[in-house]
């Protein structure tokens, strides 16, 4: 797995950090570009800034395929309107995580040699342990593995404590691609 800033896609391997474990862990991205925003148009550019570097590819299953994850990451800071005379303003600060999975594809049906075949692999592995972590945290049993997968570790945060997940799939009605939607529900379902 590799890191990638997709407003500066120059910057590849960037190293994990984070300050603590558990609910109150910080997880920074070292040398990750931060872009301060403050209007919609704004958020949708740099959006559309990020997308633009996004790694797709053809496969047998799906002709533009995701070849990685992709993690936007919020962060809200927001004021109290009304402050009484004399008082410093109260400010609160959100992390709002737009995380969007590359799909799991069997190396069979979607047709990937070479580049193809090992980023599906990296894929397939991440969300093996997201799953697992999901499946810990639910059931409070063993070992969380969060540094078993870089996508684990960056979600740490957002994965437990003091946190809310919706999550929303893309799955087709197809007959012949009917494992894939059924595990795709699985997942979700967690």
């Amino acid at each position: 797995e590799v890191v990638i800033d997709l407003l500066d896609p120059t910057k590849t391997g960037l190293q994990i950090r984070s300050s603590e474990a558990g609910a109150n862990s910080v997880v920074k991205i070292v040398g990750v570009t931060e872009k301060v925003v403050t209007s919609e148009k704004e958020v949708l550019a740099t959006v559309a800034m990020g997308e633009a570097h996004r790694s797709v590819g053809s496969t047998d299953m799906n002709e533009k395929s995701s070849r990685s994850h992709t993690i936007l990451r919020l962060t809200i800071e927001s004021k109290k309107k009304l402050v009484e005379e004399g008082l410093s303003p109260e400010y609160r600060v959100s992390s709002l995580n737009l995380v969007d999975l590359a799909g799991s594809e069997s190396a069979a049906k979607s047709g990937g040699d070479g580049q193809r075949r090992a980023e599906g692999s990296y894929i397939n592995k991440s969300l093996l342990t997201l799953a697992t972590v999901i499946q810990r945290l639910i059931t409070a049993s063993g070992h969380i593995p969060y540094r078993d997968s870089k996508l684990t570790r960056i979600l740490e945060p957002a994965l437990g404590g003091n946190s809310s997940t919706a999550i929303i799939c893309t799955i087709t009605p197809a007959q012949h691609h009917l494992a894939e939607t059924m595990n795709t529900l699985k997942f979700a379902a967690r």
